[in-house]
């Protein structure tokens, strides 16, 4: 078994095919892919500087509002504990003080 060599673009068969691409077509790709992209204007260094804060706040949103929900729990509780104690009378007040609660 021989080994097969490679086809080329000046092998009739892939001359043949429905998908030939035009003279030139690749150097004027490569050409293209060669020049330089222009340097970013300061509207687009805004912008990215922008997006960068507000990603940066998000980031500070998300992280900080376990803390905030379990303050407000918090401070729930205490409230409803006060709302409690205001309830009883003066007796039962000491002998649940008394009794270490």
């Amino acid at each position: 078994m021989t080994p097969q060599k490679p086809k080329t673009l000046s092998d009739p068969q892939l001359q043949q095919l429905p998908y030939k691409t035009p003279d030139g077509y690749f150097d004027t790709f490569y050409q293209n892919l060669s020049k330089e992209l222009p340097a970013p204007t300061t509207q687009t260094r805004q912008l990215r500087s922008y997006i960068l804060w507000a990603a940066a706040a998000l980031l500070l949103l998300l992280l900080s509002l376990p803390l905030f929900t379990q303050l407000n729990t918090q401070a729930a509780t205490e409230e409803y504990e006060l709302y409690l104690y205001s309830q009883l009378d003066q007796n039962t007040y000491y002998e649940l003080l008394s009794s270490n609660y």
